[in-house]
């Protein structure tokens, strides 16, 4: 039974019986004998195999005789396993991601339909830098776009009392009739003529009425600029 180390050493390859290498320079001969151990030695005659799970080999050669390579040796060689790299997809996932957290100019619309590609509040109060005007980050779910360049504090959050002014939400995609009303949030742009809804109800604002930013709930007591529709 034959078989081949690399310069350290290590048996990464064994041959013998039905085959056994022709061509010898390389090759180390181990043993000899009959049997599946010797005809079939690279499934039996090393019970654990040649290799580990993450390819590391099990065996070295000293002396002319294989022998296992210590727990030590077999752990020092898979601290040394480069890290695998991205696949492509990983890859372009990461580039487009970069591209969101950066971008200051990515329209509401396409915005809504790639929500999942933008940082979250913890992660831009993680980083402690300064956003943009014009930044796009989630908050609670719901998308958040910056008005006027901060820097995040955990006091603050887009959805806080006060931070309108700062983080104004962006609004999902509705008609804004009475048929398709726009579900309202605080702190979005309300304009006169369109629908929304609150509480399973439908209210319109009244014309002259928009309110950019709105803070008050459409079922506001006297509140003119709402009008309830159904």
């Amino acid at each position: 039974m034959y078989v081949k180390t690399d310069e350290r050493g290590r048996i990464t390859r064994c041959d013998g019986g039905y085959t056994a290498p022709e061509d010898l320079p390389g090759w180390t001969q181990i043993d000899e004998g009959v049997g599946d151990r010797y005809n079939l030695c690279q499934s039996h005659y090393f019970p654990s195999g040649l290799y580990t799970e993450d390819g590391v080999p099990r065996h070295k050669l000293t002396d002319g005789r294989a022998v296992e390579r210590t727990a030590e040796e077999i752990e020092a060689d898979r601290a040394a396993i480069p890290p695998a790299r991205p696949s492509r997809t990983s890859q372009m996932e990461a580039a487009v991601m970069a591209f969101a957290a950066a971008a200051v100019d990515i329209e509401d619309t396409v915005a809504l339909q790639i929500p999942d590609l933008f940082p979250t509040w913890a992660d831009v109060l993680k980083e402690g830098k300064e956003l943009p005007e014009g930044r796009i980050i989630q908050d609670g779910g719901q998308l958040y776009r910056v008005v006027q360049a901060v820097t995040p504090l955990e006091s603050q959050p887009p959805h806080g009392e006060g931070m309108l002014a700062v983080y104004r939400p962006i609004d999902q995609e509705h008609a804004g009739t009475a048929e398709d009303p726009i579900p309202w949030v605080l702190g979005m742009d309300c304009i006169a003529g369109k629908h929304y809804s609150y509480k399973d109800k439908v209210y319109r604002v009244a014309a002259g009425g928009s309110m950019t930013p709105c803070v008050w709930p459409p079922d506001t007591p006297s509140m003119w600029q709402w009008e309830e529709i159904a």
